[in-house]
């Protein structure tokens, strides 16, 4: 699976993750459907200043690594 295609189906399941766990700010929400979808890539994010569990304000640089930068599979 080539990375934009992995992106786009990583935002569909943060989608459907946020949507099914609303207490949850949005920077928690990514990170936790990160861990689900890929659990190697929220390690290497987990604990960055990239990291988006605890400031909501990396979410659009989270997601910018995401597509420029997605660890291998």
């Amino acid at each position: 699976m080539t990375a934009p295609d992995r992106y786009q189906r990583f935002l569909l399941a943060a989608i459907r993750y946020r949507i099914g766990h609303p207490e949850q700010r949005l920077g928690q929400a990514y990170f936790n459907a990160l861990a689900e979808f890929d659990h190697d890539a929220a390690q290497a994010i987990h604990g960055t200043p990239l990291d988006p569990f605890y400031v909501d304000t990396v979410v659009p640089e989270f997601l910018v690594w995401l597509l420029a930068d997605w660890p291998p599979d």
